[in-house]
């Protein structure tokens, strides 16, 4: 938490828990049907945003811990990620896509397409593109407000990792050909 009072934690067993820094103890715990494998508060600590192996991702009351949302997919959920806003939600699954939600209303608003398992997906700072990572060989750079694919960087392995530096001028991707990458992110060139 802002505070650091409090730690959120994602595990095996199937949970995501709200602990206090201070005595340990164990303030809420919210169920999955398996393994979760990201947790994240939303920016005013009001909700929680879990993501699970049993296909979805929820998003939960952090004062109750009783269950807001549910957002269904067709695969294991790997990350989810708040908006800058806590407008939407941007979720990467082992379905082959990363999606992007409004939590006002849980609409699906965008399917944000690849050819294999997304990794990781996470906003830019103005919440204006989504940068994901992909089995598929790939990063891409994504128009948040229209899902339409802006770049795509390509690696010789799957991409577990891909990040923007602080000016969001550079990506830099991480793949399972040895390889680390840094490339223009306005013109996807290999830098």
């Amino acid at each position: 938490s802002a505070d650091q009072t409090k730690v959120l934690t994602a595990s095996d067993d199937n949970t995501a828990r709200v602990w206090d820094v201070e005595s340990g103890k164990e303030l809420l715990r919210m169920v999955h049907e398996d393994a979760v494998a990201s947790v994240a508060w939303s920016n005013d600590e009001s909700l929680i945003l879990t993501a699970s192996w049993d296909f979805t991702a929820r998003i939960w009351s952090a004062e109750t811990g009783e269950p807001y949302l549910v957002l269904p997919h067709y695969g294991q959920v790997l990350n989810a990620t708040w908006s800058h806003s806590d407008k939407y939600v941007l979720t990467a699954s082992f379905d082959g896509a990363a999606l992007i939600w409004d939590v006002g209303s849980g609409e699906l608003l965008h399917v944000l397409p690849h050819g294999g398992s997304v990794n990781w997906a996470i906003w830019s700072n103005d919440d204006r593109q989504v940068l994901t990572a992909s089995n598929d060989n790939t990063a891409r750079i994504w128009d948040a407000n229209t899902g339409r694919e802006l770049l795509r960087l390509l690696h010789d392995g799957s991409v577990v990792h891909a990040v923007w530096d602080r000016s969001e001028q550079k990506v830099l991707t991480a793949s399972e050909d040895n390889t680390a990458r840094v490339w223009d992110a306005w013109t996807g060139e290999l830098l």
